[in-house]
Formats: structure tokens, C-alpha cells, sequence
């Protein structure tokens, strides 16, 4: 098996030395994450879209690789996109996320605008902006946007999304809604079971 993707790389080398296209370039990441494991592929990613920063297919991908690891280089690589791609929802998305993570509010409200601005019904962007207006004490606006997320999903959301609607809920003092809820939701992870027990614990 090893000797077929080998095989594959080397062919794969070939053409995109022939043409760095994107699809290309995706494929030997593809390719040397199964020889040579995930670090090696990322460095050829770097290198890829640095020589190729119009390719912002490979620079998504290369910035989620980077989100839990090297957040820094994350954020760079975001902002880069927003200049070539100022549409890319998912680009002003992850940037709000990254600064609200590195406690720059300020800034993340702002891209996290700009995404709704791009798409107003989506519940990851919902929650990212919720999740900083909570933060920044804008409790009204916070339950807004998870009140819409709720809504958008039918009632099913993803649990960390729930659990900031329950926050939400809570801090607007909104407790028998935020009970009706709590009543809905069933917490897979051990964080998300652990922060629902301290919100019971503060707010009941």
C-alpha cells in the first residue's frame, strides 16, 4: 500500500510542478499526510500558498489546520484571505473566533458583523456572534442571535451552541425558558456537562 502512494506522489510531484493549481496542491497534501504524517504535509502547505497566495481553497484548509495549533499564524493567514476573498464567510467567521479566543473583542465583533453580513442565518457565524456579544455584556443582542440559531436549526443545535443559548437565557435572567431548554438537551462532552453544571449551580 505504502508503494502505491508512493507511487501516487511521485506522479502527483510531477504535475503539479507542471501546475500548482489548487486541486493539484490538495492532492499532494493528501498524499504526503499518508507517507509521512500530518507536519510534513502542512509545511509543503505553507509553502504552497506562499508562492501561490491567490489560492484561497488551499489557504482554508491550511488556516484550519492551524487553529488549535498555531493560532497566531492562523489569524495571518485569515486576514490574507479576507483581502483576497472579502465574501469568504468562513474567513471573517474563524478571525472572529481566533480574537475573541485571544480577548480582542473589539476586533472580533467587528469581522463577526461582517459575516453576518454575508450570510444571516448561518448557526456557526450566529454563535461566534452571540458568543462575543455575551462577552462584551450586550446581553439583549447575545440572546438574539441564539434565539435565531435555535430557530434555524429546528431546535437542533450542536451542544456547545446550546449551551451558550442556555447562558444566554440565564443572563437575561429568562430561567424557566432556560429550564425548557436545559430539559431538551442532553450534553455529550465531559466540558460542555461540566460548564452546563456550573451555570445550574450559579443561576439556580
Amino acid at each position: 500500500m505504502d508503494g502505491d502512494f508512493q507511487a501516487a506522489y511521485s506522479n502527483l510531484t510531477i504535475a503539479y510542478q507542471a501546475q500548482p493549481t489548487p486541486s493539484n496542491a490538495k492532492l499532494i497534501f493528501q498524499a504526503l499526510s499518508s507517507l509521512h504524517g500530518k507536519d510534513k504535509a502542512i509545511s509543503f502547505l505553507r509553502k504552497h500558498i506562499q508562492e501561490q497566495p491567490a489560492d484561497v481553497q488551499n489557504q482554508l484548509l491550511y488556516a484550519g489546520l492551524l487553529l488549535t495549533t498555531n493560532t497566531d499564524n492562523a489569524i495571518t493567514t485569515y486576514q490574507q484571505m479576507i483581502e483576497l476573498s472579502p465574501n469568504s464567510v468562513i474567513a471573517h467567521n474563524n478571525l472572529a473566533y481566533l480574537l475573541m479566543e485571544k480577548g480582542q473583542l473589539k476586533y472580533a465583533h467587528k469581522y463577526a458583523l461582517n459575516a453576518l453580513s454575508l450570510t444571516s442565518d448561518n448557526i456557526m457565524v450566529l454563535d461566534t456572534l452571540g458568543s462575543i456579544e455575551l462577552k462584551l455584556g450586550k446581553k439583549e443582542k447575545a440572546l438574539e442571535r441564539f434565539k435565531m440559531a435555535y430557530s434555524v436549526s429546528g431546535g437542533k443545535l450542536e451542544e456547545q451552541t446550546w449551551l451558550h443559548y442556555i447562558e444566554s437565557l440565564l443572563v437575561k435572567g429568562q430561567k424557566e425558558l432556560a429550564k425548557r431548554r436545559i430539559g431538551q438537551f442532553t450534553p455529550i462532552s465531559k466540558s460542555v456537562t461540566e460548564k452546563l453544571a456550573q451555570l445550574q449551580r450559579d443561576y439556580f
